[in-house]
């Protein structure tokens, strides 16, 4: 059963002493292993680190035992790499799988703005190449806080942006992009997939990035148009009706 580092040390029965000591010797033992305490206390939503426990307050006592049972992809020059917390795990696990031969490989969140608002009851804001609003340099840039917003979540300040596997859980407001590209030239692909001309010959806005729209949308084009569309970013990733999907260049 996968955990959250902020419980994985929680035993299913035993006196309050005991949650309180297994509490502590999981995070001295995070810390041990490389973990920046702020980074124990700001990312409640790890499921990199699937803890077993002995349900006397024990926690694992090396760091090779720790570290171990977390995927590499998470970690970062031996130690754990906090961005990952952001990823759900079997997102990272393939990362790390496509990795192996692609290694210049990037994640990115692709988040609907107005979900995030709504859900965490704050803005997304820009942060040069970390956060970066799609309707940037558009006629919608008015709109970009409810737009669409590319998080490069490998980056350091990646932080500011709250758990997007909790929001991907509770409302259709992530996708998760794979790609070779630096944000800002995924951010230019992207934004040449916004407008879509209608048979009328007006001109409307296309949300790719809402997974009630991808789906349908994929479906409706043809093998030519997958590629076309979908085909300038290696995998695409996103949760519909409670099942995940992804379109991939990959077997």
């Amino acid at each position: 059963m996968r955990r959250h580092v902020s419980d994985c040390d929680l035993a299913e029965s035993g006196n309050d002493r005991g949650r309180r000591a297994a509490r502590f010797s999981w995070r001295q033992d995070l810390v041990r292993c490389g973990v920046n305490r702020r980074a124990i206390r700001d990312h409640r939503q790890c499921t990199c680190v699937d803890a077993g426990h002995d349900g006397r307050g024990g926690g694992v006592h090396s760091r090779a035992d720790l570290v171990s049972r977390v995927p590499r992809s998470c970690r970062r020059n031996g130690r754990f790499h906090c961005r990952a917390l952001m990823i759900p795990t079997s997102l990272a696990e393939r990362l790390e799988l496509l990795r192996a031969e692609a290694p210049a490989l990037r994640a990115y969140a692709l988040i609907d703005g107005l979900q995030y608002e709504q859900h965490f009851g704050r803005s997304l804001r820009r942060r040069w190449g970390t956060v970066h609003t799609l309707f940037a340099g558009t006629e919608d840039e008015p709109l970009a806080s409810a737009g669409p917003w590319l998080v490069d979540i490998a980056q350091p300040d990646a932080d500011v942006v709250a758990s997007l596997n909790e929001l991907e859980t509770a409302r259709p407001g992530v996708m998760w992009l794979f790609s070779t590209q630096d944000i800002e030239s995924l951010v230019r692909t992207l934004q040449r997939k916004l407008n879509s001309k209608l048979p009328n010959g007006k001109i409307a806005l296309l949300r790719f990035w809402d997974p009630r729209v991808f789906v349908p949308l994929f479906n409706a084009l043809d093998t030519e148009g997958r590629r076309a569309y979908f085909g300038d970013v290696e995998e695409w990733h996103g949760l519909a009706d409670g099942k995940r999907f992804h379109v991939s260049h990959h077997a």
